[in-house]
């Protein structure tokens, strides 16, 4: 089974952020060493839970998931996982957010990695910097109108209508 890394690094969720952020939020230890913090449990497990997050929406429409080790990543996955890391990190303190006013910049950076994989993943976005990405497996709908349909019961009793 192969173990799917996330496409965001520690130092870009730190630069995302801010270094001061970063380190109120996830310097759990006060050591205030930035190896240290990226190296934490409490980071890995954001970027581990950001990436769940973009996975799983891809798993509708593609075959193939790209692995980090692959050389094009779309960066439309990357940034949606950005974002996705960036509303969980503020959401690990929430005293942080009371104290500095930053509700608005965690909503913001969430809804906006919603709203692209909403997208991908409803065909409308597509990945022009990954060539080999496969076109999704389903683009759209198609309605057909058959015509008219009369209900009518049959000789038995039995109603031809069970297809509404």
């Amino acid at each position: 089974m192969t173990t799917l890394a996330p496409y965001v690094t520690p130092a870009m969720l730190r630069a995302r952020l801010s270094l001061a952020t970063y380190i109120a939020i996830y310097d759990d230890d006060l050591t205030g060493s930035i190896t240290e913090v990226d190296a934490s449990e409490g980071v890995a497990l954001t970027l581990s839970d950001a990436h769940s997050l973009v996975v799983s929406r891809l798993g509708t429409n593609y075959t193939h998931i790209p692995l980090v080790t692959d050389i094009d990543v779309p960066f439309l996955l990357k940034s949606a996982e950005l974002n996705y890391a960036v509303g969980i990190s503020y959401d690990r303190h929430p005293e942080y957010i009371r104290a500095y006013g930053t509700d608005p910049q965690r909503k913001n950076a969430y809804d906006r990695a919603e709203m692209t994989m909403e997208r991908i993943q409803q065909s409308l976005l597509k990945f022009a910097d990954a060539p080999s990405m496969p076109e999704p497996a389903n683009i759209g709908g198609l309605v057909i109108d058959g015509g008219q349909r009369v209900f009518l019961d049959g000789s038995t009793g039995q109603r031809n209508s069970g297809d509404f």
